[in-house]
């Protein structure tokens, strides 16, 4: 084995070994994140007090009246979820067939590895390229199944999961609907807001009112609200502030799967080659099939 072959074999089981370990991390959040509902409600405790603090002053409700009981991350982010565990349940199979195949130098598990990797590589190349050079059509994609989710929006006194999440969501990135407020014209919430008659949800307000007042409501200021930032422009926006990371990031995962590809070739060719070869210390030596086939010939 040469130098080249060890080094990539030594290369493709660490790394291999390290997917494995992120595969098993991305499988082990989405289940948690999916079932582990009472954990993370002391984590998202403390926004949600906010919410309930701003029902009891502007009188919308008394604060007895909100509960988050309802309210399941792990159910609305259930296609998010299912998402994680898929991907961590693939990428764990992936790199230990590609661990094993270069520890064992088992060919067929190394090609398998190699047109899968590709095939990966090449998928993830297209959708970065389409992000990034067509940025309208892929924040298209993501907005209309984000719009379907507002239908059941009931207000910052909603106690369903739609409610809180978005309430939550608007709060934590300073935003307003999926475009902008008047996503909410579709939602029920929308003209059913009597007495107070506002323009936009309460969440969409910079600072939610302390007092009876809901006068940052009521108005199209940006002073006031962020009737016009749409929650995925905003949250584009924050991905952005770290562009430079993040594509640092992305052209090293590329990289390293392009070399795990290469590895995965040249040590399955050569695996193949070193399976054929004879040994020079065999080549005068006959096997005890080819002695036998020799014994029965002289008769």
């Amino acid at each position: 084995m040469g130098c080249c072959t060890y080094c990539g074999k030594l290369i493709l089981i660490v790394l291999n070994l390290i997917i494995m370990i992120i595969s098993m991390a991305l499988l082990a959040g989405g289940l948690f994140v999916r079932f582990g509902k009472d954990v993370i409600k002391q984590y998202q405790q403390e926004l949600l007090n906010k919410i309930k603090a701003g029902i009891s002053s502007t009188g919308l409700g008394g604060a007895s009246s909100f509960s988050a009981d309802n309210f399941d991350l792990g159910s609305y982010l259930e296609s998010f979820t299912v998402i994680m565990i898929v991907i961590g349940a693939v990428l764990l199979v992936v790199s230990f067939c590609g661990m094993c195949g270069a520890c064992c130098e088992v060919k067929y598990l190394l090609i398998f590895y190699a047109v899968f990797v590709s095939i990966f590589l090449a998928t993830q190349v297209t959708f970065i390229i389409i992000l990034f050079a067509a940025t309208d059509t892929a924040k298209g994609f993501i907005k209309s199944p984000l719009q379907s989710t507002m239908k059941d929006f009931q207000g910052l006194n909603g106690t369903n999961v739609a409610s809180i999440a978005w309430n939550f969501i608007m709060q934590a990135f300073q935003c307003c609907g999926v475009q902008d407020y008047k996503d909410f014209s579709s939602t029920a919430w929308w003209g059913n807001n009597d007495p107070t008659n506002i323009k936009m949800p309460l969440a969409c307000c910079k600072t939610l009112p302390q007092t009876s007042s809901l006068n940052c409501a009521n108005h199209l200021d940006s002073n006031l609200n962020n009737f016009d930032k749409g929650c995925v422009d905003k949250m584009w926006q924050a991905l952005m502030e770290y562009k430079g990371i993040v594509i640092g990031i992305l052209v090293g995962l590329f990289l390293a799967q392009f070399i795990l590809v290469v590895f995965a070739a040249v040590i399955a060719n050569q695996s193949g080659k070193t399976k054929n070869k004879v040994h020079p210390e065999d080549r005068g030596r006959s096997s005890p099939r080819q002695g036998q086939q020799i014994i029965m010939a002289t008769w």
